[in-house]
């Protein structure tokens, strides 16, 4: 289950590094230049050691990569497809906290219904093709 993990996050890494264009040489020197005095010099073979799921990674290293890809460090370890997803997610979670219950009832009907429509969306298309 660990392994399974670790190499669930280290491809999520790797996908978000893709996503961004950007090479293990282009995201070391990004690292180095943003942050330059707080952390020691980033090379792209910790890169690769992070994305192969050989070596894990620190709070730190998260925040600095979440800042070169231009996102939540939290997000790093989902694929970056799912980005729109963990925005709604967490915006439905903050919304719950002030909504009376009948207005988040109404918004999860909402997003339900938006769901049942891309899923037959994509069953139609699926059956064009």
């Amino acid at each position: 289950m660990e392994r399974d993990l670790k190499a669930y996050a280290a491809r999520n890494l790797r996908a978000w590094r893709e996503a961004s264009g950007l090479s293990r040489p282009q995201v070391a020197a990004a690292i180095n230049r943003a942050f330059p005095r707080d952390y020691a010099k980033m090379d792209q073979a910790t890169i690769a050691k992070w994305e192969k799921g050989d070596s894990a990674v620190r709070m730190m290293d998260a925040i600095m990569l979440a800042k070169v890809y231009g996102c939540e460090p939290g997000m790093l370890f989902w694929p970056p497809a799912d980005r729109g997803r963990i925005v709604a997610i967490k915006r439905l979670i903050k919304a719950a906290v002030y909504l009376p219950p009948e207005q988040i009832n109404r918004n999860a009907e909402r997003v339900e219904q938006q769901a049942a429509a891309r899923r037959r969306t994509r069953r139609g298309l699926s059956a064009i093709g």
